[in-house]
C-alpha cells in the first residue's frame, strides 16, 4: 500500500518533530511535536499522585512567606499614665520614646489585632525598621539567587533532582525556625526557603506542565487556585482557631514530611519532554511505560501510543544522523536565547510582564495592612480572587494566552487608574475592598498565564531558563517594594505598578510564539 506523504515544514531548529504515520485504519495523522504523544496519555493513577507530590511542595514555603502580614504585624499597646496610673492605648512610637508621663507599657491582648507572633515572640518591638524589612528582602535575595543559578542548571541536568533537593531544604529550614526563635536563625532559614520557592516555581512547576501536555493551562489554573487559599484561609484561623503565628511553622514543616513521603511512595521520573530535548530516548520510552502501566492504560490504546513514540523516535534518530554538525555544536541554553533573536525578544518583552504580575502579587501581601478597614477580613476577601487562575484557564481556551495576557495587564491598568481617581473622594471603605479584590482576581489571571505562555514561546531545552531569567528580573524589582510600600504616600505604590501593568500591556502585543 502506497502512502502519500504530505509536507511536513520541517525546520532545522525544531528537534522534537515527526513524519505522518498510518493508523490501523488507513488513516494518516501529523505528529508535529512530542507533545502530541504526551496528549494521547490518558489521566489515571500516575497524574494523580505527581500532581499531589507538586501540589504539596508547591505550597508549603508560601504557608510561611504569604502571611508575612500577619507574622510582621505590630501588636496593639496599653500605657500606664505615670500621673494618674490609667492604663490607656498608645502607639508604637509612645512605647519606644517612653517620656515622664508613660511609666510602663504592655501589648494589648485583648485587642482583635493583636497576634502571637514574631514581633511578640521575638521582641521586635522597638527594633530598627530595616530589621523587619530584612524578612521580607531576604526571602526575595534567596529566590534571586536562586533564579541565576539553578534553571539553568535544571536545564542541563533535568528537573527532578531539584524537586527532591527543595523538599529537604524545606524541611531542614522550618526544623531551625521551631527550635531557634530567633530572628537570625530566620533570616537564614528564610533565605533557604527563598531559593526553595523559586525553584518550585520554574522547575518543579516546569515538571509539572511538561507531563500535562495541552492539559497545563488548567492545571496551571488549579494549582495556583490551590495556591492562593492560604489566603483564605490562613486569615479565618487567626480570627477564629488560634493568634499564635507559629502554627505556620508547623503546617509548612508538615507539609514537606508529607510532601518528602508522597514522592518516595511512587516513582517520580525526570521529564519526559526533558528527556527526549537530550536525546535520552531509552530513559523516557522506560518512563513513558511506567506511566501507561501505573494508569492501566488498555493493551490496544498503550500499544498506539508507544507505536507513536517509537515513530518519533525513529525520526528524531535520522534526523541527528543526517544534521550531525548541528547536533554536535551542543549550544547551552544560554547560548540558545542569544542566538535567536525571536527568542531573545520574547524574553525581554515576558520578563515586563514578569516584573508587572509579580510585583502587583507581591504588594498585595505586604500592602494589606494599609487598607481601610479590618486587614483579616479584607485578606479574605482578597483570598477569593483566587478563581481568577481558573477564570485564567477559560480564556486562555477562548482568545489564545497571549490575548489573555494583553486584555489581564489592560484592565489591571484601568483599575488602578479607578482606584487612584476614586481615593481621592473618600469613598466607602466596602467599595474600596470590593475594588482590590477585582483588581487581584484579574492579577491572578494574568500571572497564570504568563506561567503557561513560557510553554508556548520557548522549546524545553531552554524552558527553566527562560524561568529562571524572568524570574531574575521580577525579583530584583520586587526587593525594593517593601520600601514603596512604606512610603508615606500610599498612593505611591499604586502609581508605580499601574506604569508597569501599561507596560506589560504593550509588551504582550510583541510576543511571538514558536512556530
Amino acid at each position: 500500500m502506497e502512502l502519500e506523504l504530505k509536507n511536513t515544514n520541517l525546520e532545522p531548529n525544531k528537534l522534537l518533530q515527526s513524519p505522518l504515520k498510518e493508523k490501523e485504519n488507513n488513516t494518516l495523522i501529523q505528529i508535529t511535536s512530542f507533545d502530541e504523544v504526551i496528549n494521547m496519555i490518558p489521566i489515571g493513577k500516575f497524574h494523580y499522585l505527581f500532581s499531589a507530590s507538586i501540589f504539596l511542595h508547591f505550597s508549603t514555603v508560601a504557608v510561611l512567606t504569604y502571611n508575612f502580614s500577619f507574622i510582621l504585624m505590630y501588636p496593639d499597646y496599653l500605657c500606664e499614665d505615670s500621673a494618674t496610673k490609667e492604663w490607656n492605648s498608645c502607639s508604637r512610637e509612645q512605647v519606644c520614646n517612653q517620656k515622664g508621663d508613660i511609666s510602663q507599657w504592655r501589648v494589648n491582648d485583648r485587642s482583635p489585632k493583636t497576634l502571637d507572633n514574631w514581633m511578640v515572640k521575638m521582641n521586635l518591638h522597638c527594633s530598627e525598621q530595616y530589621i523587619i524589612g530584612m524578612f521580607a528582602s531576604i526571602d526575595m535575595i534567596g529566590q534571586l539567587f536562586a533564579s541565576v543559578l539553578f534553571p539553568t542548571l535544571a536545564d542541563k541536568y533535568g528537573r527532578r533532582i531539584f524537586t527532591y533537593i527543595g523538599v529537604y531544604i524545606q524541611i531542614l529550614a522550618y526544623l531551625m525556625m521551631i527550635i531557634f526563635p530567633s530572628y537570625l536563625v530566620a533570616y537564614g532559614s528564610i533565605f533557604f526557603l527563598g531559593i526553595t520557592f523559586n525553584n518550585k516555581n520554574f522547575i518543579s512547576y516546569t515538571h509539572l506542565v511538561e507531563l500535562m501536555g495541552k492539559r497545563a493551562s488548567f492545571v496551571t489554573g488549579i494549582l495556583f487556585c490551590y495556591d492562593s487559599c492560604i489566603f483564605i484561609i490562613s486569615p479565618l484561623i487567626m480570627v477564629y482557631v488560634t493568634k499564635n503565628t507559629n502554627l505556620f511553622l508547623y503546617v509548612g514543616f508538615a507539609m514537606s514530611i508529607s510532601a518528602l513521603v508522597l514522592l518516595h511512595s511512587f516513582y517520580f521520573p525526570e521529564s519526559l519532554r526533558f528527556n527526549i530535548s537530550q536525546k535520552k530516548f531509552d530513559n523516557a520510552e522506560r518512563d513513558l511505560k511506567h506511566i501507561l502501566s501505573t494508569n492501566k492504560v488498555p493493551l490496544r490504546q498503550s500499544q498506539e501510543i508507544e507505536q507513536n513514540f517509537n515513530e518519533f523516535k525513529r525520526y528524531q534518530l535520522d534526523y541527528d544522523a543526517q544534521n550531525q554538525e548541528s547536533v554536535n555544536q551542543g549550544r547551552n541554553a544560554i547560548q540558545t536565547l542569544i542566538s535567536n533573536p525571536r527568542t531573545l525578544l520574547n524574553l525581554l518583552f515576558l520578563g515586563i510582564c514578569w516584573v508587572s504580575s509579580s510585583g502587583t502579587f507581591f504588594i498585595f501581601i505586604i500592602f494589606i495592612k494599609y487598607l481601610p478597614g479590618d486587614p483579616f477580613l479584607t485578606g479574605v476577601a482578597m483570598g477569593f480572587s483566587c478563581l481568577g487562575y481558573i477564570a485564567s484557564d477559560y480564556l486562555t481556551f477562548k482568545f489564545g494566552v497571549l490575548k489573555n495576557m494583553i486584555y489581564s495587564y489592560g484592565v489591571c491598568a484601568i483599575l488602578l487608574s479607578l482606584i487612584l481617581i476614586l481615593d481621592q473622594f473618600t469613598i466607602s471603605v466596602v467599595l474600596y475592598a470590593f475594588l482590590f479584590f477585582i483588581l487581584k482576581f484579574v492579577v491572578c489571571i494574568a500571572y497564570s498565564a504568563i506561567f503557561v505562555s513560557h510553554v508556548e514561546l520557548f522549546d524545553s531545552n531552554i524552558l527553566s531558563t527562560s524561568y529562571g531569567i524572568c524570574g531574575f528580573l521580577s525579583k530584583i524589582v520586587n526587593i525594593f517594594i517593601p520600601i514603596l510600600v512604606e512610603a508615606k504616600n500610599k498612593n505611591t505604590p499604586i502609581v508605580a505598578i499601574l506604569i508597569i501593568n501599561i507596560l506589560a500591556c504593550v509588551a504582550s502585543k510583541f510576543l511571538n510564539k514558536k512556530n
